[in-house]
C-alpha cells in the first residue's frame, strides 16, 4: 500500500511538473515581447510634442494625453516584465521546497493568477501604445494634410478592430466548456485529470494487492 502510495505521489509530480513548465514558458515570452514594445514606447516619451502650425505647438490637453498614454503603456509593461520575470524565477523555485507536493502545488496556483495580471497589463499597455501611434500621426501631419491624417488614421483604426476581432475569436477558438451535456464529449479539466489519474492508479495498485495475496 505504502508503494501504492508513493506511485500516486509520483505521478500527480509529473503531471505538475508540466504544469509549472508551461507556466514559466508563458511568463517569459509574455515578459519578452512586452520589453520589446516597453523600447518602443519609450521612444515616444522622447519624442518632442510640436506640431506644425502658426505657433508650433499643440494644445496643452493634448500633450497631456500624448505623455499620459505613452507613461501608462511603459509602465504596464514594465509591470508585465517585472512580474513575469519574477514569477517564472521564483515560481519554480517554490515547487522544489516541500516534501509532498503541496509546495509545487501552490506555486502553480500562483503563476496561475500572476499570468492573468500580466497578460491583463500587457493588453493595457498595448491598447494605449496604439492610442499613442495615432497621436504621433496626429502631430506629425501638417494642419493642410488633414486627408493624410484621416487616411492613415482610419487605416489604424481598421487594423485595431481587426486585432481585437482576431484576439476575440483565438480566445473562443481556445476556450473549452467546462461540461457537456452528450455522453463522451465533456471535457477533462486538469483537476479532474489529477483525480482520475490518482484513483486509476490507486485501483491498479489494490488491483495488484489482491492479486499477490492470491
Amino acid at each position: 500500500l505504502r508503494r501504492a502510495n508513493r506511485s500516486i505521489q509520483v505521478s500527480l509530480l509529473k503531471i505538475r511538473e508540466k504544469e509549472l513548465q508551461f507556466y514559466t514558458q508563458n511568463c517569459i515570452a509574455i515578459g519578452t515581447q512586452a520589453a520589446l514594445l516597453g523600447g518602443f514606447v519609450f521612444g515616444s516619451l522622447a519624442t518632442e510634442v510640436v506640431k506644425a502650425g502658426e505657433d508650433g505647438q499643440v494644445a496643452a490637453w493634448f500633450e497631456g494625453l500624448f505623455l499620459g498614454a505613452s507613461a501608462f503603456s511603459f509602465g504596464m509593461m514594465m509591470y508585465t516584465v517585472l512580474i513575469s520575470t519574477l514569477s517564472a524565477s521564483l515560481g519554480p523555485t517554490m515547487a522544489l521546497k516541500g516534501k509532498d507536493g503541496s509546495a509545487m502545488r501552490l506555486a502553480i496556483q500562483h503563476m496561475r493568477r500572476d499570468k492573468q495580471l500580466v497578460m491583463r497589463a500587457f493588453f493595457a499597455g498595448t491598447f494605449a501604445f496604439l492610442a499613442v501611434i495615432i497621436m504621433q500621426v496626429w502631430l506629425i501631419v501638417h494642419d493642410d494634410d488633414l486627408a493624410q491624417f484621416i487616411a492613415v488614421a482610419l487605416v489604424l483604426v481598421a487594423c485595431i478592430l481587426f486585432t481585437l476581432w482576431s484576439i476575440r475569436k483565438i480566445f473562443r477558438q481556445y476556450t473549452v466548456e467546462q461540461s457537456s451535456g452528450s455522453p463522451g464529449q465533456g471535457v477533462v479539466t486538469g483537476a479532474e485529470f489529477l483525480n482520475k489519474a490518482a484513483r486509476t492508479t490507486a485501483t491498479s495498485a489494490a488491483q495488484s494487492i489482491t492479486t499477490t495475496k492470491a
